[in-house]
């Protein structure tokens, strides 16, 4: 289902790893990884990760070099300013097909943040802490489990038609409490 993938968990995320850049995934597939499965049932179309912000250079040169090999092509978006932060976006494509997307994560003497559409989410530093994971044969590093759930809560209502979308749905049935859950989508 999610074959498409392969060669972001294969040669990206291992590409980092070579390079001792440590980075989180988050988003649809760190969700999935809360239960070890995938769990959409239309697959997901990218994997979404967050490295230092001192390291955003670097994986650009990763990206350069490990795309000439492939079908693919990187992309540096133009930074997105919010609540007094730039944030840059590196992205790795094949035709129109987002499948990788690579955001900074900003850091303080205290704190840990990632800027996203609906604003700059403040965390405590150990979303750091790093939590191997494995679906499907993949291994990839994410933040803990209250780590995933809170980004989770604090980004889904910021995306366009959110109640309507099935993958989002499908996410929160994980992500969320049954409580949380009918609070957001059964009113």
């Amino acid at each position: 289902m999610n074959e498409h993938l392969e060669p972001i968990f294969r040669i990206f995320l291992t590409g980092l790893e070579e390079s001792e850049i440590d980075y989180w995934v988050y988003g649809g597939i760190a969700v999935a990884a809360l239960v070890g499965r995938f769990i959409r049932k239309n697959g997901n179309r990218d994997v979404d990760i967050f490295v230092k912000e001192i390291e955003m250079d670097n994986v650009r040169s990763i990206l350069e070099s490990r795309c000439y090999d492939q079908d693919l092509i990187w992309n540096e978006c133009r930074p997105f300013k919010k609540d007094g932060f730039s944030r840059r976006k590196l992205e790795v494509r094949r035709g129109r097909d987002e499948l990788l997307s690579i955001v900074p994560v900003f850091l303080t003497t205290s704190e840990a943040i990632l800027v996203f559409r609906n604003g700059a989410k403040k965390y405590s530093k150990d979303i750091l802490k790093r939590v191997e994971r494995k679906i499907s044969g993949n291994v990839f590093y994410t933040s803990s489990d209250t780590f995933i759930r809170k980004i989770f809560k604090d980004t889904f209502r910021g995306k366009r038609n959110w109640r309507k979308r099935s993958e989002i749905m499908e996410d929160a049935k994980t992500a969320l409490t049954p409580e949380e859950f009918r609070q957001y989508f059964q009113q």
